[in-house]
């Protein structure tokens, strides 16, 4: 006698594809995690190395100009500093200088917008099981040199700081000495490594300073003027 088996074991083979498409889905969300934090230090590195190379400023000139060549070399060195470090480097594959120098602005013709462009390769995690072995992730940064006082610094509101300086204490008078107490002695057991087992010293009994006197100023006494007896005869 056999009993129907039914449904019985009817999602055995669901299951292994339901934990695939979950380990699916737990890849796609770790690695674009990774993804955005890659692209994060992209367009850090694509800030720093645009820094190094603004600074590049030209000398002894009236207005402010960029050495597009020493900027092209700072960039350089920067980008040249992360490829060859193992411990910076972090999948960096590519630090590109964006010539030519850009202008300001609309209303500042002057070039001395720099550019640099940064692309990181990092390799997956859960998504390697489907074949993606990498992702890619770029970001550029740009930055340029400023000179003087904005125009949004003259326009702030900002209430201007005041720096409280402190005042002297007063000199003391010529010719008296201003008696000074000495330090307190420092105790070994408070030293640090000091053994365990340490008696502690007793700080020496310092005597109170006392001011000196000083005497008042008594004036001489100048004994009175006796005028001579004059006899006179009868």
């Amino acid at each position: 006698m056999r009993w129907p088996r039914g449904d019985v074991g009817a999602l055995a083979p669901v299951v292994p594809v339901l934990g695939f498409i979950l380990l699916l889905l737990g890849g796609l969300v770790i690695d674009a995690s990774r993804l955005l934090n890659a692209r994060g230090r992209a367009v850090g590195y694509a800030e720093e190395a645009a820094r190094a190379g603004a600074g590049a400023i030209e000398p002894g000139q009236a207005i402010l100009e960029l050495d597009e060549a020493q900027v092209q070399i700072r960039v350089a060195a920067f980008c040249n500093a992360i490829l060859g470090d193992v411990a910076q480097q972090g999948g960096v594959t590519d630090c590109t200088y964006e010539p030519p120098l850009q202008p300001v602005s609309s209303t500042d013709p002057r070039l001395l917008v720099v550019r640099v462009s940064v692309t990181l390769q990092m390799p997956t995690s859960l998504l390697a099981m489907v074949g993606v072995q990498s992702l890619t992730a770029s970001g550029q940064g740009s930055s340029r040199p400023y000179e003087g006082v904005d125009q949004r610094d003259v326009d702030s509101n900002a209430p201007p700081v005041e720096v409280l300086v402190p005042a002297a204490p007063p000199a003391p008078p010529p010719g008296v000495d201003v008696p000074i107490a000495p330090l307190p002695p420092v105790d070994p057991c408070t030293l640090p490594g000091a053994p365990l087992f340490c008696v502690p010293v007793a700080p020496p009994v310092v005597p109170p300073v006392v001011p000196p006197v000083v005497p008042p100023v008594v004036p001489p006494v100048v004994p009175p003027v006796v005028p001579p007896v004059t006899p006179v005869a009868p």
